[in-house]
């Protein structure tokens, strides 16, 4: 009786790896084929323009545009292997990864904060990148803001 439970259990598991693995990729050669769609025009035909595709395939021009970028910085310029990437906690991390560090910055930097984005959540990367050579924050020089519950508007404590 708990053969066919364990059989299904193992499907399960091995069903949801498969698809974790492949869906954690697929931000990769999503920014790739958004890249590709967008340069070369290949919405012509069938949408008047890139936006209009995005609209109709539910695709958030930020997205795309973060999407994009990902590829561009760092399959293209970077050309820093996919599996390395697919290892980033997030590609939102991967994007403040690229969107913090100078255009200029050396490959072994981006690869050491791709190491740490593999190991940080995405608000920690953040936090240290833009800190990097600034001298660690006492939180001083704070201040207080209250938010109105009936409209949400926010104003400076007294």
């Amino acid at each position: 009786m708990n053969t066919p439970k364990k059989t299904t259990e193992k499907n399960d598991i091995q069903e949801y790896v498969a698809i974790k693995e492949h869906v954690e990729g697929a931000f990769l050669r999503m920014g790739e084929l958004l890249k590709n769609i967008r340069d070369e025009k290949l919405f012509l035909g069938q949408y008047e323009s890139f936006d209009d595709f995005l609209l109709d395939t539910k695709t958030s021009k930020s997205t795309a545009s973060k999407l994009i970028q990902i590829h561009e910085r760092f399959i293209i310029k970077y050309k820093i292997a996919p599996e390395k990437l697919i290892a980033v906690r997030s590609w939102a991390t991967l994007y403040e990864i690229g969107k913090i560090l100078p255009n200029d910055a050396e490959v072994e930097e981006v690869n050491d904060w791709i190491a740490k984005g593999t190991l940080m959540s995405q608000k920690d990367v953040t936090r240290e990148l833009t800190q990097r050579g600034k001298p660690v924050c006492s939180h001083d020089n704070t201040y207080k803001i209250t938010v109105c519950k009936d409209c949400g508007e926010k104003m400076l404590a007294e």
